[in-house]
Order: structure tokens, then sequence, then C-alpha cells
């Protein structure tokens, strides 16, 4: 850890153990910074130290907490960032403890653990971002991959490449298979909680335009839109009765209500045919709020008019080879991931700006924390 201590002179300290001693320093008020760590905040004790009279010890603790504002998942690579511009470099590794490299695909957080999904049959727990927990699902669930988890606030909900979805419980036991859904491959999950109901709404997406809804405790809904020769890669929610889904072909559908007939519109924009992977939205104000897709070939578009209706902007990074796969959005910043292990940001959903990456494996999806 370096921590720069600056005043009248300035001083950089190298500590171990996050504490810094610092001797022959003149008497004085000095400020004290701890050095920007990706997915890290520092606290110091005594960060305005006054030094005693003959000027010789300054001392002060940092503590390092991990909350990354951003994870990005790839193979073999996770990434964190603070404010979706600086990246940590790649901390999938294995461990002290032999965990074998982790293959990410999404992530959670649950109580001050995040939860990292992936294939083999695996997940990851780690409270710290370097130390982690293996664990494992049941039977075959998430044997080939785990490609989508959402929390409903006390537990896991997943979906895996071969169809199934299930729910882990609290503090990540008690793993059921809640409903085992015979067919394609799902790719995308979104859960939405319903305060003035007490009513949670959950929805998957995959092959063959297949979309199943569930509410509340009923039973799962095929409310697919009839696209039988489109698949589907992500699908969020912005309330109770306004989903959106993206998949090939430029393909973009809305839904006014998750119910038996799934009520879907066609909003897909005349502007994109390439496969969408990702999107996302963000509320900037009541008057400017912006709904992301990204997709193949560095394909980007916002609408900031009527979501509802298929008026988008293309922005798409003409320059960009590699494929975006995922999106993600957090206090203003939108942040999309792609092959290649390309990372781009932007601050208005319009302008984007590329960010330097550690790595070159692809990157399949990036997510955000409060």
């Amino acid at each position: 850890v370096s921590i720069s201590v600056s005043g009248s002179n300035s001083y950089t300290i190298d500590t171990s153990n996050n504490v810094g001693i610092q001797t022959d320093v003149p008497a004085g008020t000095y400020s004290i910074a701890a050095q920007d760590i990706p997915g890290y905040s520092a606290t110091i004790s005594n960060s305005d130290a006054v030094l005693n009279t003959t000027g010789e010890v300054l001392s002060f603790t940092v503590t390092y907490i991990f909350s990354p504002a951003f994870i990005a998942l790839g193979d073999a690579t996770i990434l964190y960032s603070n404010d979706g511009i600086t990246w940590s470099a790649n901390m999938s590794h294995v461990n002290s403890s032999n965990l074998p490299v982790i293959y990410g695909r999404d992530a959670i957080k649950l109580d001050d653990e995040y939860i990292i999904v992936g294939n083999y049959n695996k997940y990851f727990i780690t409270k710290n971002g370097h130390e982690w927990t293996e664990a494992g699902w049941p039977g075959a669930f998430g044997g080939s991959v785990v490609p989508a988890v959402v929390s409903d606030g006390s537990k896991m909900l997943a979906i895996d490449s071969a169809g199934n979805f299930a729910t882990a419980g609290y503090k990540y036991v008690d793993i059921v298979f809640s409903q085992v859904l015979t067919g394609p491959a799902f790719y995308g999950l979104t859960y939405y909680y319903k305060e003035t109901t007490s009513t949670g709404y959950t929805v998957i997406v995959g092959d063959d335009d297949t979309v199943f809804s569930k509410i509340g405790s009923s039973a799962w809904a095929d409310v697919s839109p009839g696209l039988s020769t489109v698949y589907l890669n992500d699908v969020i929610a912005l309330n109770a009765n306004k989903y959106f889904v993206v998949g090939s072909g430029g393909t973009v559908y809305y839904s006014f209500g998750i119910d038996d007939s799934g009520n879907w519109v066609n909003t897909s924009p005349t502007n994109v045919s390439t496969n969408l992977y990702g999107i996302s939205y963000y509320e900037y104000s009541s008057s400017n709020k912006k709904l992301i897709i990204v997709g193949a070939s560095g394909t980007i578009a916002y609408n900031d008019s009527s979501p509802t209706t298929g008026d988008w902007t293309n922005v798409s990074i003409t320059a960009e080879t590699n494929h975006f796969k995922g999106i993600t959005a957090r206090e203003g910043v939108f942040v999309a991931v792609g092959t290649g292990g390309i990372i781009y940001h932007s601050e208005d959903g319009i302008s984007w700006t590329k960010a330097t990456s550690d790595t070159t494996e692809d990157l399949y999806n990036v997510v955000s924390f409060n």
C-alpha cells in the first residue's frame, strides 16, 4: 500500500499491514490520502495528523474495505472498479485453497458477501475480493454454465444453460430446484419486487424465443412473444408492469404486463440489425431517462424519448470489431464490456470512452452495486 502525505512537504510512505510510520518529518499539520485501489474504499485514522513538536513521528492506520461499484466477469477474469473508468488487475486465480480459476458469468451481493457464478457446477463467495469460498449446486444444475443470478434480498435465484431454474436459501444453504423447465437454454434473468403488494416478479429468457414468468408463488407461465427463430439474451424490469427483452437480429420487445399472455409489443430499432446481448436503464431525472442496448460489433443504441416505441438512436462504435456482451449503470455512469476484454464507459449513454483493461479474455457481464 502506498500512502501519500501532503503538506509543506510531500512524502510517499510504503507501509506493511496498512500501518504507516514516518520519521524525521518536519513539525506541522498534514493531510493523508490513501492510495486508490479499484474495488476498495479506504478509511484513515488520524487523517489530519498534527506532528509532535520535535516533528519526529507521524503515525496512522489505513483500513481497506472491499466495496466495488462495478465487477466485470469473464473467462478466468474478474475485474473491479470504483467508478467504471479505472479497473483493477485481473483478480481471478488459483488461491491458497487451490480453488479452480473462476469463469464468471454473473454476480450478486447478499449482506456483506459477494457471490460470483459461472461454470463447472460452482459458485464462489468472497468478503474481501481476493479470498474465495467454493460452493456447488446440487445435481447437474449449472454443469455447463450458470449464465445469470439475481437476489430477492434473502436468497439467490439462478438459471443455467440446460433450461433449469433454482433457488438457494439464506446463506446459500437449502439449494433447491423450485421448478425444472425443460426446453431451451436460458440466458437472462430479472427479478422485481413490488412493495405495495409484497409480490415478487421473476422473468427468464432464452433460446427459441423463450420467456417464462413467475408472479409471487404462482406457477411458471410461458409468456413467449411468438418469435420462433429469435433467441433472447437479456431482460430488464423497470417496474412490475414494464419489461424489455433483447435478442438476435436487433430484437427488442416490450411487455406491459407479464401475465399469462405476456402483452408484447415490438420496439426493435429500425437502424440496428446486429445481435443484441445486453440492456440497461438509468433515470438521471424525471425528464432524463435512458434505456441502452448493446450487442455485436460495437453496437450501442439508446432511447430517451419513448422506450415503448422503436425510437432508438444508434451510437455504435464503428471502429470496434469486438462484441458487447453486457451493460450496467450506476450513479449516472453506464459501463459496457465484451469480447477481447473491452470495457467502455459513458456518463450520458451517448458519448463512449474506452477504458484500460487488464485482460484480452472475453468479458461476458458487468454488474454494479450500490
